[in-house]
Formats: C-alpha cells, structure tokens, sequence
C-alpha cells in the first residue's frame, strides 16, 4: 500500500481576512440581539413588578403587549392542550 500524502490546504490572506470580517459580523449580531431581548426582558420585569392582583388590567399595557410581540402569537389547539407560538 501506498500513501498519499496531502498537501496542507493553503488559505489566502484575503480568505483569512474575509473569514475573519464574517465572524466579527456574527458577533455583533448575536451581540445585537441579545441587547433587545435585554431590552424586553427589563420592560416586562418592570411592568411585572407594578402588577396589581386586585386590578385585573394592570397587565393590560400598549407598551408591553408591543414589547413581548403579543399580536404575533399564534395560537390553535392539538389534543385538548392549546398551543400558542
């Protein structure tokens, strides 16, 4: 048997650079959005924490309904649960 030996795959400069630039980008988008759930967490930790039991609607809020995307929920029922997305 004979091996082959494999040349290492050699990477441009302009490749590392350009890979480099991607990863960079990736964090700050991650970073991006972590700050606006950090955002949201905090709005719906501050409203929660004005919550009245006796008074039915002072969870009702623009404000928050907005923040935690309520109108974007999708809800239907599978076998006797209801799921909301």
């Amino acid at each position: 048997m004979t091996e082959t030996k494999k040349n290492p795959v050699s990477i441009s400069t302009d490749e590392l650079i350009e890979k480099h630039r991607q990863m960079i980008q990736f964090v700050k988008n991650t970073i991006s959005g972590i700050e606006t759930d950090l955002k949201r967490i905090k709005i719906i930790l501050n409203k929660l924490s004005k919550f009245d039991p006796k008074d039915q609607n002072s969870l009702n809020d623009k404000e928050l309904e907005e923040t935690i995307g309520a109108t974007d929920l999708k809800s239907y029922k599978e076998d006797n649960v209801q799921v909301v997305e």
